[in-house]
């Protein structure tokens, strides 16, 4: 698949999702009205139904409640209706932590191991429904990393007439382990507790992908602009780094949209040994040309590793955070 063809995919799965919402305001309006009808005459005096948070909370009940075949869940899981908070309840990281995970993440996609390996547009078809995905279940997800990774089931993301490297950033976010998007996202949805985890406590499960959740949670992490806006604002910060590269409009038509942006991940790194500094507190002593630079390769995801721990070495070595003339 070309990343123009890429890019009408979306646009079809974007109008089938507004028809869907548009069906369940008119679901949800045809009820109220109903309910009205019936109350009116008995009571003068009548609640308002807040359109923010609580709505999604009632869809994601309603469309509970209607799903004949939900899987069981394991005994001692507390059933409740309590959500997940914005704070870092489920172990949100710091920045830099952040920006690792999701280098990693990209790098695995999209230069991975060679093998052979089923795409990620074979396994989540970019122009249906994200809830339309077909669940595959977790005995049967290919592993294609060897335990205790947590990338075992990250597909490869391919571009034809493209080199390896290119991705969007809804696929990023399809082919994200949930042990791992916990550490990097924050979602902006109504999610039970429960449904993240009864993911989470378990050894291996923990890092299903986003795309291999079951279809409401799938659906709520992936349409979130919040998550999505995360996610492209840590590649673009990767970007200013060197480590990756944005993009280029590829068609007229394109959506403004974080979903839709275009990054290239790079082949090589550059770190400079800044550990020789004055002190300082922000900046490091000019000129760039009198530190060693160290040269790196990413051929492998262990090199991406290297490089992050060697970066932490130079900044923890670096005198920052020092008043001037101190």
């Amino acid at each position: 698949m070309g990343i123009k063809e890429r890019y009408e995919m979306f646009r079809v799965q974007v109008r089938e999702r507004e028809r869907e919402s548009e069906r369940f305001v008119m679901r949800k309006r045809r009820g109220r009205e109903k309910g009205e009808g019936e109350k009116r005459g008995k009571e003068s005096d009548s609640e308002e139904i807040d359109d923010g948070d609580d709505e999604r909370s009632e869809r994601w009940r309603e469309e509970e409640e209607n799903e004949d075949n939900d899987e069981e869940r394991e005994e001692g899981v507390k059933m409740t209706k309590r959500t997940i908070d914005r704070g870092n309840q489920l172990g949100y990281q710091s920045k830099m932590i952040r920006y690792m995970i999701l280098h990693e993440v990209a790098f695995q996609l999209t230069r991975g191991s060679q093998k052979e390996r089923p795409t990620l547009f074979d396994r989540f078809p970019p122009g249906r429904l994200v809830n339309e995905w077909k669940k595959t279940e977790y005995d049967h997800i290919p592993v294609l990393v060897s335990l205790p990774s947590p990338l075992p089931f990250i597909p490869r993301c391919r571009y034809e007439g493209r080199p390896p490297g290119w991705f969007m950033v809804q696929d990023l976010m399809a082919a994200l382990p949930l042990s791992l998007f916990v550490l990097v996202c924050k979602p902006s949805g109504v999610i039970p507790k429960w449904a993240m985890i009864e993911y989470l406590d378990h050894p291996l499960r923990r890092h299903t992908l986003i795309g291999d959740l079951s279809s409401k949670l799938r659906g709520t992490l992936i349409n979130d602009k919040r998550v999505a806006k995360q996610v492209e604002h840590i590649c673009i910060m990767l970007s200013h780094m060197g480590l990756m590269y944005i993009g280029e409009n590829p068609t007229q038509h394109r959506f403004i949209s974080s979903f839709t942006t275009m990054f290239f991940v790079g082949e090589r790194g550059q770190l400079y040994d800044t550990s020789t500094s004055e002190k300082g507190f922000q900046c490091v002593t000019p000129p760039l040309s009198r530190y060693n630079r160290y040269d790196y390769s990413f051929e492998h995801v262990s090199d991406v590793y290297t490089c992050w721990h060697h970066l932490r070495a130079l900044v923890s070595s670096t005198l920052f955070n020092f008043p001037s003339g101190s």
